[in-house]
């Protein structure tokens, strides 16, 4: 038992004590800097990293399934590379003005790649209306019609194409040049007569939703609907419209 009598021994276990506190209050520190950086350290999260940096400037020595060139801007082209090594796949893109990259550990879904001409998985349209190309490889296709593309944008600054995370994960993702919007549809059933459908702008890097359009059934008819339309206003969705829809004896969808 320690007492009054045994200083020198309460001052060295004070010291030990305050030791360990001081490691473990470094710990967490160090644990909260990586999650503030990194995002939710969770295995889906750390996939999806693997894929946002390029991981070398060349894909391992894997199997080749397609190869194409695209135009980025009226000035120059550039070509791109599909590799498939196990259960991923890895995207090579080069240029004649910047560095190679490499983009590996790319989930693909399996019918995508059997069910589907891979001439169609690769394509390039512009996203952010700089006048330059941006890359999509699609990964998912559902029985619904959803499809599902990665994306990265062309950063002219940098010569190089950065990974969207967060386009990546929109569903039938197009772009509208006249009034520089993107748009994502999303199929909620009702033999595709139900759906969610969302308008971004760009905001400095950053998307912001400014238009929601969703179509329901009324109840357990598949002939009748409801349409609401919310749109940004002062920086808040607000509702601005209802409309209530039927489907008509030629097959249209008209006014009640």
């Amino acid at each position: 038992m320690l007492s009054p009598q045994n200083p020198s021994v309460l001052i060295s276990l004070k010291r030990k004590i305050t030791g360990i506190i001081l490691v473990l209050v470094l710990i967490l520190i160090g644990s909260f800097y990586l999650i503030h950086r990194n995002g939710s350290l969770s295995f889906s999260n750390l996939k999806q990293k693997a894929s946002e940096q390029p991981v070398s400037t060349t894909c391992p020595n894997s199997s080749k399934i397609k190869e194409a060139n695209f135009t980025l801007n009226p000035a120059q082209n550039f070509s791109t590379s599909l590799y498939q090594h196990g259960a991923y796949y890895c995207l090579e893109i080069s240029q004649p003005y910047g560095p190679s990259q490499a983009f590996d550990h790319l989930s693909i879904d399996s019918n995508v790649i059997t069910d589907r001409d891979t001439n169609n998985i690769l394509s390039t349209e512009d996203l952010n209306f700089d006048e330059n190309n941006d890359l999509s490889l699609l990964y998912s296709l559902s029985a619904n019609g959803d499809a599902q593309n990665y994306y990265w944008l062309y950063d002219e600054s940098k010569h190089q194409f950065i990974y969207r995370s967060d386009l990546s994960e929109y569903r039938n993702v197009s772009a509208d040049p006249d009034k520089k919007t993107i748009s994502s549809f999303i199929y909620q059933g009702c033999a595709k007569s139900c759906y969610s459908e969302y308008t971004y702008q760009w905001k400095a890097d950053s998307l912001e939703v400014i238009k929601v359009v969703e179509q329901v059934s009324n109840g357990d008819s598949m002939n009748s609907f409801t349409r609401t339309t919310s749109e940004l206003k002062d920086g808040i969705l607000q509702q601005t419209n209802v409309e209530k829809l039927r489907i008509n004896h030629a097959d249209e969808l008209v006014p009640y």
